[in-house]
């Protein structure tokens, strides 16, 4: 059996910390977020097909031909043009029964196992289908998907994970009113002749907005513990609280950095500095006299002394936070900011919850960013 992998898309929505790298390829606990679902499939299938795109240079040189000695192959999708676009690039490369998930969705191996017992199967899971697709099932067979219905139609959420096989290309798909092809359409129009088996799921985890690698990585690290390189260098001063991620050549100094935090390839973080429940990514430099809290840093960034990032509103409200141009609430009490790489900070800048700051962007010194 194989496993189809989308994983061609920018992520709009992960902005500016997909400015410089596909989203499948941002870190959740000190691993792309793609590769915790390549480990999931360790022995269940004898090869990935990848449909790449978007920066498909950085997946392929990073993974190469195969992972954990299970061959890739990779396809290109040019344009995305939604789901459906992808897996007919993909056709080529499946025969037989085959495993579909997003590359950007975090699923449980338990969950892929009991889906792949069936010959057509979709992953369900339980929770408020207003903004997802309502899976109707007639007992365990699949009957419909209704896409964001303001009045819910079931509680089952449909994941974007199938079990499918050849017959899912003679189902034909429009164009829908954005301008894509959703595989849903297909498989509706699959599920009209065969059975498809509505499989309840245990866990499933989108991460669509860049506070959803915050709880992602929660949630991994929970599971996995920590991980700190025998390379990193860490002061005897420096109190950690577990579980961590520190990468090969981090250097920690008299700080403190709490738990579910991620220090990655070659960062500094400095004396006087905490790090609260953040990832930083590689190469960042934390220097001195600044806090961090609930947020995510792109790499190479450069943070001046008492460079502070605010996570908490003074009214003790939801963090609102800016995507493609509306303000959105992250539902999170307690949330940072969202730097791209390359973001230099002056003295005693002030980072305010929910900001946004792009990719190669100065925060001057004293400055308050919002």
């Amino acid at each position: 059996m194989k496993a189809l992998i989308l994983a061609a898309g920018k992520g709009e929505r992960l902005r500016p910390l997909t400015e410089t790298v596909p989203k499948i390829m941002l870190p959740v606990a000190g691993k792309p977020l793609i590769q915790h679902n390549m480990e999931k499939l360790d022995g269940l299938v004898d090869e990935i097909v990848l449909v790449v795109g978007y920066r498909k240079e950085l997946v392929k040189d990073y993974f190469g031909s195969e992972f954990n000695g299970t061959k890739i192959t990779y396809v290109t999708q040019e344009e995305q043009l939604g789901t459906g676009h992808a897996l007919t690039q993909a056709k080529n490369h499946l025969n037989g029964k085959f495993v579909m998930m997003m590359g950007d969705d975090l699923y449980k191996r338990s969950d892929i196992e009991k889906c792949a017992r069936h010959d057509l199967a979709i992953l369900t899971i339980e929770g408020d289908t207003r903004n997802f697709g309502a899976c109707v099932c007639d007992g365990d067979n699949l009957k419909d998907i209704v896409e964001k219905s303001a009045k819910p139609v079931s509680d089952l959420i449909n994941t974007g994970m199938y079990v499918l096989d050849e017959r899912i290309f003679k189902e034909k798909m429009k164009k829908s009113p954005r301008g894509e092809y959703e595989v849903t359409d297909a498989i509706k129009s699959l599920a009209s002749k065969h059975e498809i088996k509505c499989i309840k799921g245990t866990f499933w985890e989108p991460v669509a907005y860049p506070w959803k690698l915050l709880e992602a990585n929660e949630t991994i690290m929970n599971e996995t513990g920590s991980f700190i390189h025998p390379q990193a260098r860490i002061s005897k001063k420096a109190v950690i609280e577990e579980p961590v991620f520190i990468g090969k050549g981090a250097e920690l100094k008299n700080c403190v950095v709490r738990a579910h935090s991620v220090i990655g390839e070659g960062a500094v973080i400095g004396n006087f500095v905490e790090i609260k429940n953040s990832i930083i990514m590689e190469g960042t430099k934390i220097p001195h006299l600044s806090y961090v809290g609930d947020s995510v840093i792109g790499r190479n960034c450069n943070f001046g002394a008492g460079t502070k990032i605010a996570n908490l509103r003074f009214d003790d409200g939801n963090v609102m936070v800016k995507v493609r141009g509306k303000i959105v609430d992250s539902g999170r009490r307690k949330l940072g900011c969202f730097m791209g790489d390359g973001v230099k900070t002056g003295i005693n800048a002030s980072i305010l919850p929910g900001a946004v700051i792009a990719a190669g962007d100065t925060v001057k010194p004293g400055e308050i960013r919002k």
